[in-house]
This record gives C-alpha cells, structure tokens and sequence, in this order.
C-alpha cells in the first residue's frame, strides 16, 4: 500500500501541477504578449520557448525535488493509510495524459524517420562550400528546402528550388536553416511536442504557432548576418519565388523538421518586409541572447536551499497527507 499510495499520489498531482501551471502560463502570457513582441526575436523566441516548457518542466522538478523525498522521508512504511477510488481515478486520467504524450512523440518519430528514409532513398548529394553538415537534393512536388534531424542534421533541397533560385538565393536559403541547426528548433520542436499540455487551456498551441513563427524570423536574421545586408535582399527574393509556387497539397508532413515556407504562408509579408528592413540597415542584425548559464544557476541555487530545508521538507508532506485526506 505505501508504494501505490505513493505512485498514485506522484500521478494525482503531476496532473494537478500541470494544469496549474499551464492556467498561470496563459493567465502570464495574456500580460506580457505585448511587451515580448517589442523584444528583438531571438528574445522573444527564447522567452515563448521557456513558458511553453514550463508547465511540464517545472512540474517534473517539483515532483523530483521535492514531492518523492519528503514522501520517502517523513512518510511512515505502515501509515494505515489507503488508496482511495478517487485519488486512483485522478491518478488513471494522469497516467493516460502520460502515456498519450509519449505515443505523440512516438508518433512523429516514426513518422520523421520513415519520410527521412523515403526521402533518402531517392536522394543525391548536393556539393555546397563550406557546407557545415550534409546537403541533399530530391525530387518532391512541394518545393522543399528543409533541415531535419538534430542529432545527424541534413538539409533536404527539392530540384525545382534548386532550377527556380539563383546561386545567391539559394546560399541563403540554406543559411537560412544553419539559422535553425544553430538555435536547435529541431530538438526544441520534439521538447515542445512532448510537452503539449492539457487541450483545456489552447494558449499551449497559440504559443506554439507564435514560437514557430518567430524562430523563421530568427532564422532569417541568421542568414543576413552571416553574410551581410545583401544576403537579406536574396533571401527575400527567394521567400517571395517559392511563394508563389507552394500548391496547395502535397505539403510534406513532417513535425520534426523545419521547412523555409510551409503549406501556411501567413507569415511571408512579415518576413520579407523584416528582410527588407535588414538590407536597408533600418533594423539591427544584433540579437541578445539570454544568459542561460546564469538563469540555470538562479534556479539552481533556489532548488538546492529549499531542498536544505527541513521545514519545507515538511510543508510539502502535510501537503501530501491533506491530499490524501481529500481524497478519501
């Protein structure tokens, strides 16, 4: 019984913390949105990242921290204490959200690999100086320029991208998703997929749409900067070309990579009036990264004093027992 009661407990507010959490993530972001979206976008990318994880991250350090050792610590082996039908209910409908979140990162896994593979197959290499990781060309109706994978990252190029852009706007196509393999989204698309809180609160996909939006954004400053205000002016051209040849199906379907232009192209006129400002110099390539270093030291440091304390410890249990007391 101290075992179940324990899981059961651990399930129960796992989804508790979570659904918490998410209410006071969209309640935060309704009062901030404002403010982030007059930050550079790298800064504004990181911020919508961070609060997008945070219901599932915080929640999975409060229950590591803190939750599973006061139990272990203050919890007596024969408390007398049972397992009621509704804390196990509760636990069940946790356990389903889990186990839900892991098939959809499955899912996409399997997914990703077999369209990787299919693509590879009919796949030539592509020879591109000074290419940082390998490029590939393939023959596909949507025009495809696309990085996928974040451990083994390729870039897989359509022919038809390949005869629509010249040399110039093609370089900056493909810096363009260096822009992406620099910023990890492929890694951070997987976070933000296994992380996707409860359907309750929908800020979780408005985020989600604001932070891939923003990321293209990142991207293609990336790909001015490295090579200058004229690579803006390329890239720009090379949005508006492939734009107007995006059908209407046969859009690939792959939630672990990341395309130049995907099937929704609501977000181009932004883009390319954000490139065009980059080449006449009116808006600054410079973008400010988040020192994570000294944000993960402040949560580090406040983790461990309250994992020091004993009269934490012990708020934290009588938080457990008052659950189980609800639930009897």
């Amino acid at each position: 019984m101290y075992f179940l009661l324990g899981i059961c407990l651990l399930l129960a507010l796992f989804l508790a913390l979570n659904i918490s959490a998410s209410l006071i993530v969209a309640l935060f972001w309704r009062a901030i949105e404002k403010r982030v979206q007059s930050q550079q976008a790298q800064t504004r990318a990181q911020i919508i990242f961070a609060l997008r994880i945070f219901p599932l991250a915080g929640t999975l350090v409060f229950i590591f921290a803190f939750l599973l050792p006061s139990y272990f610590l203050y919890e007596p082996f024969a408390s007398g204490e049972t397992v009621g039908l509704s804390l196990v209910l509760v636990a069940a409908l946790s356990a389903i959200v889990i186990a839900a979140a892991f098939y959809r990162v499955l899912k996409t896994w399997r997914k990703t690999r077999q369209l990787i593979e299919n693509w590879r197959r009919d796949s030539r290499p592509m020879p591109v100086s000074d290419s940082k990781i390998p490029v590939y060309r393939i023959e596909h109706p949507f025009p495809v320029v696309s990085l996928v994978g974040f451990f083994r990252p390729r870039i897989f190029i359509s022919n038809q991208i390949i005869e629509l852009l010249d040399n110039k706007e093609l370089a900056a196509a493909i810096n363009h998703e260096y822009g992406h393999l620099k910023n990890h989204d492929n890694l951070k698309r997987w976070l933000l997929r296994f992380s996707q809180d409860l359907l309750i609160f929908p800020i979780g996909n408005r985020l989600d749409r604001t932070w891939s939006e923003t990321a293209e954004t990142v991207a293609d400053e990336y790909a001015a900067e490295v090579s200058g205000n004229e690579a803006a002016l390329d890239l720009a051209a090379a949005l508006v070309k492939i734009a107007r040849i995006v059908p209407r199906v046969s859009s690939p379907a792959m939630p672990a990579g990341v395309f130049l232009i995907e099937e929704n192209r609501g977000d181009i006129t932004f883009r390319v009036h954000n490139l065009l400002q980059m080449a006449s110099g009116e808006n600054s390539l410079k973008t400010r990264n988040l020192n994570y270093l000294l944000y993960a030291g402040a949560i580090f440091i406040s983790v461990f004093g309250l994992a020091i304390n004993y009269n934490f410890f012990l708020s934290v249990h009588n938080i457990l027992e008052k659950v189980v007391e609800f639930f009897q």
